[in-house]
């Protein structure tokens, strides 16, 4: 009984210390926090605490994964209170909004940062991982439900450009920090899947509140799909071929399979392509084609800076689901390292990271107002974050071209709009 009581009371002080040092470390940092300086806010000596944590390290460590591990447990019960799509997310928006907002958002963000520059932890990135698939199966539960929409009603515009804002935040941390690990990149790369594929088809009506950017970009997407179908069959291949990629692998996906999926005989598809490798390739060029009628899409109708920022992801959103192409195949590519689809890949994401260092630019210099829809800066820059992964390497005639471009484009614009 003895032994209970003191278990408890060695309990409730480790908590005490994880507790104060969390906040240690957000006020004071890593290195201007040591162990002596924590026993002494506390009013205790600096081996009560070293019989509870071995080192700083151990200390910063325990105190991450506890903040990580509330947040998963928290969504976990969340779940489990109720078998109502409505009420599951209902509560969802309610605990990300008094409880991480109020609490977590402020503890983790500085933390976080103090604790990827020193110390990495496998339980750390499982944590993150685990918050990030009780997320998303809570989403792709509404939205085969037809369940979000309808819940949406009740929360603001700014509940949901916050929310977006929250999934940014995260992801774009850990690809700041980590950009070589892959089971990270895999975390962040959720987030993006969560909007890309998810939220952008019910909040960015929303976000937009313009009919004419929807009208528009369904028009764009409607062209854009008559430009890809100049090869019918060689292009019912590679959509098949992506599909089947994206579902069971690259490596699962034999060439016999997918001939199956188009219904054609292994003769066609060598007639149209030597290997998986090559339709990998082709898809790959078909996306950098369909990105950059996009981009000649957007420098033509957009208003202003503002409003090609509005466009541009609202066609990222469709886009990527017309096409079919998802986020695992730019894992894969990389994987394969196949130099020529490579190269077509940072293309295209050259581009991209090009307008959005423009938007930040515009924005911090203020040529560029965001104050019509804040959110819109925010998820720029959270692309950028995702886009920067790759690197970037043009040859010098084409990087040229791309600068006469933007200069022309985008300062003209800024002026007339001024």
């Amino acid at each position: 009984m003895a032994t209970a009581k003191v278990t408890a009371k060695q309990a409730i002080r480790r908590q005490q210390i994880l507790d104060h040092a969390a906040a240690e470390f957000n006020t004071a940092g890593y290195e201007g926090l040591s162990i002596t300086k924590l026993a002494g806010s506390m009013g205790m000596r600096s081996s009560n605490i070293y019989y509870y944590f071995d080192s700083k390290e151990c200390l910063l460590r325990d105190c991450y994964c506890q903040s990580l591990a509330h947040y998963a447990k928290a969504l976990m019960d969340i779940r489990k209170t109720s078998s109502r799509y409505e009420v599951i997310i209902n509560n969802f928006f309610s605990f990300h909004f008094n409880t991480w907002h109020a609490v977590h958002s402020k503890e983790h963000s500085a933390l976080a940062m103090v604790y990827e520059q020193h110390l990495l932890s496998a339980d750390a990135m499982l944590a993150v991982k685990s918050s990030f698939d009780t997320v998303q199966q809570q989403l792709d539960d509404c939205f085969e439900q037809g369940r979000l929409s309808g819940t949406l009603r009740s929360f603001s515009h700014q509940a949901a450009a916050d929310f977006l804002h929250a999934i940014f935040d995260w992801g774009t941390i850990w690809i700041e920090s980590i950009r070589s690990s892959d089971q990270v990149m895999h975390i962040a790369e959720i987030s993006a899947d969560v909007y890309l594929n998810g939220i952008a088809t019910h909040f960015e009506p929303k976000l937009l509140s313009e009919l004419r950017h929807l009208e528009l970009c369904e028009q764009i997407i409607r062209r854009a799909a008559g430009h890809e179908g100049q090869f019918p069959v060689k292009d019912a291949i590679s959509n098949a071929a992506t599909r089947l990629f994206n579902s069971i692998g690259f490596e699962a996906a034999s060439i016999d399979r997918v001939c199956a999926e188009v219904g054609l005989s292994k003769g066609a598809f060598y007639h149209h392509f030597k290997d998986k490798n090559a339709v990998l390739k082709y898809s790959f060029k078909q996306a950098l084609a369909f990105d950059k009628y996009l981009y000649q899409e957007v420098t033509q109708h957009a208003k202003d800076g503002l409003d090609a920022i509005k466009l541009l992801i609202q066609l990222d959103a469709m886009a990527v689901q017309h096409r079919g192409i998802q986020l695992p195949l730019y894992r894969l590519i990389r994987k394969l390292a196949a130099e020529d689809v490579i190269d077509t890949i940072q293309e295209v994401d050259y581009i991209r990271s090009r307008f959005m260092e423009f938007v930040i630019s515009g924005v911090h210099d203020g040529s560029i107002r965001t104050s019509a829809s804040s959110v819109i800066a925010h998820c720029c820059f959270a692309m950028k974050q995702r886009i920067l992964r790759f690197p970037k390497s043009l040859d010098s005639t084409t990087d040229s071209l791309l600068d006469n471009e933007w200069d022309i484009f985008f300062h003209g614009t800024l002026k007339r709009n001024a």
